[in-house]
């Protein structure tokens, strides 16, 4: 890599840096965005372990990310700067490959295009940055495995092969949904370029990919070996319902204003990234005997492909952390072909990242003024630095979104237990327990608090307030409360 594209990529990595330690501080930790991290520590939870180790946290999500926090959390307390700022770092990895991959397709212009539309693109800095899905690993590995492709590709060194294997063997077994990338990147690959992949099948070759896959899937494969493929056949199921849901989310994350409500309060902004995916699209033809088409075509087929895929099956889909998985392909095929647009290309990328940045600022002002929504909110320090909840004989938790950001903030060191009220309607006659959720009427789960009442009710309880945990807005969040007899 030469200094100038090397400064290049290391200046847009540089950019994502800044851009998200501007908003790491003002949402507070959201439920899935610790839930990698309960295996760590008690009550240790995790689908299973090998010999005591975790492995799986979910059925399809491994524990690659659960591993590379427990390093960090030993030397740095869990808190939302220990939480955001290695993956921030991961996200600015990612960036600087892609803005490597990018010249190594079309050169200095079509990285410097590439990597504006990726640095300024507002979905894929939050959903990195937070990580709840999670995808920044997802996105690392993506790259880092396309990225050593093209290498082999290039000067044909087996290690490059084995290094592309198991990078996207890791991003399997991180997420089980990189299938969703992988076959289509296969087949894609096949279709392009046969006679490449043909000439790349030797013995030599074939072995090392597959052990080097295997090797960064083990974990997945081994769990779904002791567990009947559950990974597999558990969560795919053909459905047509959510299509229209679905089709909404994907323009949504495309123009950018996806988490408005969802993670932040306030006014609305789009920006024109999907417009630029249209116009790169419509061009392709014009550009089909130039070296742009087999790139700009391999976005095209993998995006498409792994969309369908989650877009037809059920409960996938439907979010942006499933949608931004598709990142950065559309800002590949946008890159290699308006980087042959003369002047046209690098002045559409000026108008649609000013739009990006446009939508970015409108996050950070309504995290500033309106504050996060309720499923991040700030409330939770106060909640969770409170000295009551470590007094308790036991913290009964109501409510969705509160267990795993105390359990990962107090390391748990606090006596929780969380369930449905008609699972812990025990916990009303025990003495010196105390009970969390949100305040009746905002629920997260709709009713949950009636129904504890009535069941606390019913064995001749009564409900006895006790304090308010407020956001930094002053709006309250949390109630804490016990029960005593009539």
């Amino acid at each position: 890599m030469k200094p100038t594209e090397r400064t290049i990529a290391l200046s847009f990595a540089a950019i994502f840096i800044l851009a998200g330690l501007l908003l790491l501080p003002y949402p507070g930790i959201q439920n899935d965005e610790a839930m990698f991290a309960s295996p760590l520590y008690p009550p240790h939870f995790a689908v299973y372990k090998f010999r005591g180790v975790p492995i799986m946290w979910m059925d399809y999500v491994g524990c690659l990310k659960t591993w590379i926090y427990a390093g960090i959390f030993a030397i740095f307390p869990p808190s939302p700067w220990s939480l955001r700022l290695p993956v921030i770092l991961i996200g600015a990895l990612s960036i600087y490959l892609f803005s490597t991959l990018l010249t190594r397709l079309g050169g200095v212009r079509c990285a410097s295009i590439g990597g504006t539309l990726l640095v300024t693109d507002p979905v894929f800095a939050l959903t990195n940055n937070f990580d709840w899905g999670p995808v920044a690993l997802q996105h690392f590995l993506l790259i880092a495995g396309l990225l050593a492709a093209m290498q082999f590709h290039r000067v044909r060194h087996t290690r490059w092969l084995a290094i592309a294997a198991f990078s996207f063997g890791l991003g399997l077994w991180d997420k089980a949904l990189f299938i969703w990338l992988l076959v289509p990147i296969c087949f894609a690959a096949l279709l392009l370029w046969p006679h490449a992949v043909r000439s790349a099948l030797t013995l030599r070759n074939i072995t090392a990919a597959c052990g080097a896959f295997t090797l960064g899937a083990a974990p997945l494969l081994w769990f779904n070996v002791t567990h009947q493929w559950v990974t597999f056949r558990s969560h795919t199921v053909f459905s047509l319902a959510e299509l229209p849901a679905k089709l909404k989310v994907l323009h949504w994350t495309a123009n950018g204003s996806v988490l408005f409500d969802y993670m932040v309060q306030g006014p609305k902004r789009a920006d024109l990234l999907e417009y630029a995916l249209a116009l790169a699209v419509l061009a392709l033809p014009f550009l089909w005997n130039t070296e742009v088409r087999k790139p700009a075509l391999f976005s095209l087929l993998v995006m498409a492909s792994a969309w369908a895929q989650m877009a037809l099956n059920r409960d996938t889909g439907g979010g942006a952390h499933h949608t931004v998985l598709l990142w950065p392909l559309p800002q590949l095929l946008i890159a290699v072909v308006f980087a042959k647009l003369r002047w046209f290309g690098p002045a559409a990328t000026a108008v649609v990242a000013l739009s990006s940045l446009l939508v970015y600022h409108q996050y950070w002002s309504n995290f500033r003024t309106e504050g996060p929504s309720l499923t991040w909110t700030d409330a939770l320090p106060q909640l969770a630095t409170d000295p009551a909840l470590a007094e308790a004989n036991a913290v009964c938790i109501i409510d969705w979104g509160i267990v795993d950001p105390l359990i990962v903030l107090r390391k748990g060191r606090l006596p929780l237990r969380a369930g449905t009220p008609e699972a812990l309607a025990f916990y009303v006659n025990q003495p010196n327990t105390l009970w969390v959720s949100h305040l009746t009427g905002q629920e997260l789960i709709p009713g949950i608090n009636t129904r504890l009442f009535a069941l606390a009710t019913a064995q001749g309880y009564r409900l006895q307030p006790g304090r308010i945990y407020n956001d930094h807005h002053g709006h309250p969040v949390y109630q804490l409360f016990k029960f005593l007899q009539h």
